[in-house]
């Protein structure tokens, strides 16, 4: 049961190191809008990934309310059109704060490093895997629990995927997400998988690839109708690699391919590379993973990538 925390018990935090994954979505299938509705409704495989990004915590109890300061650093890729002042940890604090009030916090300052791994405008969820990483920090700090209903609503109002990272530490870090991409259907068989992740220069703004989308929904809904329950009963079932990677699909791919072009040619260059089973966009792009046969493979694909000047990882799921 959450309760206010105790006056008495005041928690200190210096240097906690929270590590928040990517993920890709193994296979995602997104809705028309229904009538009525301003946002897509969709069903996801989300699966996470050893590339993560990295927060440092310091919190020190003070007089004045409690806040949240936060620090950028980056991995050799442009951060600098991110707000530190309107950013999604600061909604984070702020969403937090509505729903639970000052009374669950110890005045004082919290003091957040991010050091960015994970590239921005990728569909790889690097924002929302660090508002979960913050939530769960919050939650510790004002005694509540972090899978509980109102601790959700704080998750789903920074973001749609934010309340899958919430979940992931409990549910094996692959899981069926369904409503918006922020409901929890159920756990599923995390594959084993070693990945090539690369992208082009263009990231894909998301509320663009959905525009885009509604466009010609009906005919890329149809195209990859039930893709997600089949590849989870594949999961379920201990189906290999090759078996799986042929059940990857995700139908924002043809849009995001016609606002950033290069998409096409870099999956088309990743088929071609040995060693890979399979190739997939993850959320509405612009990154893109193959799934390949053996780490040798993965660091194989991953250097020819960055040969060709692309941001590349080799990587596990």
């Amino acid at each position: 049961m959450e309760r206010r925390r105790n006056k008495q018990a005041e928690r200190r935090v210096d240097k906690v190191i929270a590590h928040a994954p990517a993920k890709i979505n193994l296979v995602l299938e997104v809705e028309p809008l229904a009538a009525g509705e301003e946002k897509h409704r969709l069903t996801s495989l989300f699966c996470t990934t050893t590339l993560n990004d990295t927060l440092v915590f310091d919190f020190a109890p003070g007089r004045e309310p409690f806040n949240a300061q936060v620090v950028l650093e980056s991995a050799g890729f442009d951060v600098s059109f991110i707000d530190l002042n309107h950013n999604t940890l600061i909604k984070t604090v702020e969403c937090f704060k509505r729903e639970y009030g000052f009374g669950f916090l110890t005045p004082g300052t919290l003091r957040v490093q991010l050091i960015k791994s994970i590239p921005t405008r990728a569909g790889l969820g690097g924002g929302s895997s660090d508002a979960a990483a913050l939530l769960r920090m919050l939650c510790w700090l004002g005694q509540v629990e972090p899978l509980s209903e109102r601790s959700l609503k704080v998750a789903r109002a920074v973001g749609a995927d934010v309340p899958f990272f919430l979940h992931a530490p409990k549910t094996g870090l692959c899981a069926r997400m369904g409503g918006y991409g922020d409901e929890f259907i159920e756990a599923v068989p995390k594959p084993q998988m070693h990945l090539c992740l690369t992208k082009p220069a263009r990231g894909v703004a998301t509320h663009r690839a959905f525009a885009a989308f509604e466009e010609q929904a009906r005919a890329a809904t149809a195209a990859h109708a039930g893709a997600t329950t089949r590849l989870a009963e594949a999961l379920k079932g201990g189906q290999g690699l090759k078996e799986i990677a042929a059940l990857c699909t995700n139908n924002l791919e043809p849009v995001a391919t016609e606002l950033v072009p290069e998409i096409a040619s870099i999956q088309k260059m990743l088929r071609a590379c040995a060693g890979v089973l399979g190739v997939a966009m993850s959320g509405s792009g612009s990154a893109l993973f193959a799934i390949c046969e053996s780490a040798e493979a993965a660091q194989a694909c991953m250097r020819h990538c960055a040969s060709q000047g692309l941001w590349a990882v080799a990587v596990q799921s």
